[in-house]
C-alpha cells in the first residue's frame, strides 16, 4: 500500500573511469551497513540521459542543480538558504502562484522578495508545461526543486544536464514528522488519528523513496526496485544528511560553487539562522518516537526497503566525503 498524502505541501556513483573499480570496492566494503553495491539495475531514459553522473566533470558549472526534495527531510532548509540567502532564481511550486499574463512564456517573478520562475515543478502537469516551455535550456532557473525524481529528470537532456542532490532523514523519523505535519494542516484522513492508528492505516507511507526512484508508486515492490534506487544514488545523487546538515550544506556549496559574495555578512547571518534555527528541524517533543515502540516497529515494517536504501546512502555519504570532498576547505 502507498499513500499519496506524502505529497501534501510540496511536491554506476558515476565515477570517472579510473575511479570506477575503486568506487565499487568502496561500496562493497560498507556491506555491514547495508551498502552492498547495486547489481547493474537499468535506469530510466530520463534519469540516464538527463542527469549528469556524480563523478562527471563540470568545471564551468554549466549543469543545472536539481534538488530532489524528500518531504520532512531538510530539503526545505537547503531551498530556503539558496533562495533567501544566496539569492538564486528557483523553479519549484512557488513561482506558479503568480498568474501568467496571457502569454504562457517563462519569466522570473518576485514572490516575497525572492526570485522564482513562473512554473510548478512539483506536479506532473506543471513539469510537463515547464518541459514544453524549455525551462532547463532557458537559462532562467539556477535551481530546480521537485519531489518527483523521474518526471523532474525529464526536464533535462543533452543540451542542458541536471546535476542532482538531496537531503535524507531516517525513514521512521521522517514518517513521524509527516504524520504530525498532516495533523497540523488538518488533513481530514488523519486529523483524528493517533500515531499508532496512522501506522496501521492505508494512509501511512510505504517505502516512499524506493517507490519514487524506481517509479513504482502502486502495487508491491521488491529488491529489484531497491537495486534501481541504489543505482540512482550511486550514479546520480550527491547525498546530504539531515543529521549532518552543516557538513551537507558545505558540500553542496563546494560542489556547485555557491558563494556568498553579494553581501557576505548579511548572507552568512541569513544562512546560519536557517541552518541552525529552521522550524523543520526543531520539531516539538510530541514528534519524537521511542525506538522499539509499537509505532516504531510498524513504521520500520512499512519502510523496510527505504531503511536499506537509507543505510546504503549513509555509506555513500562517507564515500563521497573521501572521493569528492576530500579537498574541500
Amino acid at each position: 500500500r502507498f499513500s499519496r498524502l506524502g505529497d501534501v505541501g510540496t511536491y554506476t556513483l558515476g565515477p570517472p573511469m579510473q575511479q570506477q573499480q575503486q568506487q565499487q570496492k568502496g561500496a562493497a566494503s560498507a556491506g555491514a551497513d547495508g551498502a552492498t553495491p547495486g547489481q547493474g539495475a537499468v535506469l530510466s531514459f530520463a534519469v540516464q540521459s538527463g542527469l549528469a553522473g556524480v563523478y562527471s566533470k563540470d568545471p564551468q558549472h554549466k549543469d543545472l542543480p536539481f534538488l530532489w526534495y524528500i518531504p520532512r527531510s531538510g530539503g526545505g532548509i537547503v531551498k530556503n538558504i539558496l533562495s533567501n540567502c544566496k539569492g538564486l532564481t528557483v523553479a519549484s511550486e512557488v513561482g506558479a502562484t503568480i498568474a501568467k499574463k496571457g502569454d504562457p512564456s517563462l519569466e522570473v517573478v518576485d514572490v516575497g522578495g525572492h526570485k522564482y520562475v513562473n512554473v510548478d515543478t512539483t506536479t506532473e502537469s506543471g513539469i510537463s508545461e515547464a518541459k514544453a516551455l524549455g525551462l532547463a535550456s532557458s537559462g532562467l532557473a539556477q535551481l530546480v526543486v521537485s519531489p518527483r525524481f523521474q518526471e523532474g529528470s525529464s526536464l533535462f537532456g543533452a543540451s542542458k544536464k541536471g546535476r542532482a542532490f538531496c537531503m535524507l532523514r531516517h525513514p521512521v523519523e521522517r514518517a513521524v514528522s509527516m504524520f504530525y505535519f498532516l495533523k497540523k494542516h488538518n488533513v481530514p484522513a488523519v486529523a483524528s488519528m493517533s500515531l499508532e492508528d496512522y501506522c496501521k492505516s492505508p494512509h501511512v507511507e510505504n517505502n516512499w523513496m524506493v517507490r519514487i526512484l524506481s517509479d513504482r508508486m502502486t502495487g508491491d515492490i521488491t529488491d529489484d526496485d531497491l537495486e534501481v534506487a541504489k543505482t540512482v544514488f550511486r550514479e546520480k545523487l550527491i547525498v546530504g544528511l539531515l543529521e549532518q546538515k552543516e557538513e551537507s550544506m558545505r558540500r553542496f556549496e563546494y560542489h556547485f560553487n555557491w558563494k556568498y559574495t553579494e553581501n557576505p555578512q548579511r548572507q552568512a547571518t541569513c544562512r546560519t539562522r536557517i541552518l541552525v534555527g529552521d522550524y523543520r528541524t526543531n520539531e516539538s517533543a510530541k514528534g519524537k518516537i521511542k525506538e522499539g515502540s509499537q509505532a516504531w516497529s510498524l513504521l520500520m515494517w512499512q519502510n523496510k526497503l527505504d531503511m536499506k536504501l537509507y543505510k546504503y546512502a549513509k555509506a555513500l555519504f562517507l564515500q563521497q566525503g573521501t572521493e569528492l570532498f576530500n579537498d574541500m576547505p
